[in-house]
């Protein structure tokens, strides 16, 4: 479930920021394949302006895996654009194993965050994470506004560390640009051609359960391809490769409803 967790934080993260001009809607759609078998779809929808961002999506496992994990979930974030992200409402509601799992962070004008968890902490068998620790973060979709942000500035989409705390983890996503790349035409996918390739690895620090066959200590790298799509040019996933305890995670886009746009100056694949 690590890696599923980095799959879904990277997958919608990215259809976030798309520079100063008018609001635009974009959609896309992935799959996830794990041991070779189709494990997960994600359809996703970002709203972006000037001021204000809005983020829904959907996640479901399938074929075998979805035997196993019975695993849905809708998630939704709201907040304000104004020298970085400030988030006002994330939201999540699913089943895990069949088992109903909801939280709602609500952003106080203090910094504090509320949480409502259902089922509790302790329930979960995880250790609530301090308030202390929930200072200055912000949610898993969020995060990914002050990262492209910095890529609309003339920075890279792949570079930082930012602190989440997700209602009940707190972890830090750290993404280093790994250089300019291609990623090959296959059946898989509806895109092909240059893109970034981004090292993301999630530090955890607090709020994980004990269970290592989902939480394994060692820090595992995954790497993400982004490219550029829309009349904005936001920065989506194209390709996500990684692993888990049920083996190796090969993500792909699937549909867009936006065309690619170049990567920009001095963004040019590896030969």
């Amino acid at each position: 479930m690590a890696a599923m967790g980095l799959t879904r934080a990277v997958a919608i993260g990215f259809l976030l920021w798309a520079g100063p001009a008018a609001a635009e809607s974009i959609g896309a759609r992935y799959e996830i394949y794990t041991g070779g078998f189709k494990a997960l779809t994600i359809q996703a929808r970002a709203a972006v302006g000037e001021a204000a961002y809005d983020v829904e999506a959907s996640l479901r496992t399938t074929g075998v895996i979805d035997w196993i994990l019975r695993f849905t979930q809708k998630i939704e974030s709201r907040g304000r654009i104004g020298t970085g992200p400030n988030p006002l409402l994330y939201t999540t509601a699913g089943t895990f194993f069949g088992t109903h799992r909801s939280l709602r962070l609500d952003y106080r004008e203090d910094g504090r965050i509320d949480t409502f968890l259902e089922p509790a902490n302790e329930v979960d068998e995880r250790t609530p994470v301090p308030e202390s620790m929930k200072l200055d973060t912000i949610d898993p979709v969020s995060a990914f506004v002050a990262l492209n942000k910095a890529a609309a500035a003339g920075g890279s989409p792949c570079s930082g560390k930012v602190p989440i705390f997700d209602g009940r983890r707190r972890f830090n996503l750290v993404l280093e640009d790994d250089g300019p790349s291609v990623v090959e035409s296959s059946h898989y996918t509806v895109f092909s051609g240059p893109a970034i390739r981004c090292k993301v690895q999630m530090e955890r620090l607090a709020g994980f359960q004990p269970n290592p066959r989902f939480n394994a200590q060692a820090p595992r790298v995954s790497i993400l391809y982004v490219a550029r799509f829309g009349e904005r040019a936001m920065w989506l996933p194209v390709r996500l490769e990684s692993d888990s305890s049920f083996g190796l995670v090969i993500g792909h886009l699937v549909e867009v409803d936006a065309p690619v746009r170049p990567l920009g100056p001095g963004r040019r694949p590896a030969s």
